[in-house]
């Protein structure tokens, strides 16, 4: 049997991001252009500190 969706805002808009591409297309270019996703100064970091 399998597990259950999650229901969470959060949950749903990972999903409509994977599903769009999104997701693969930021991976392809950080491995073409060689951006660090994460750590000091990577992608991620500086994401959620322009969010805050």
């Amino acid at each position: 049997m399998p597990w259950p969706r999650p229901e969470t805002g959060a949950a749903r808009l990972r999903e409509q991001l994977a599903d769009e591409g999104w997701l693969d297309e930021l991976l392809e270019h950080a491995d073409r252009d060689g951006i660090h996703l994460t750590g000091p100064g990577g992608f991620l970091p500086e994401l959620i500190k322009a969010v805050l």
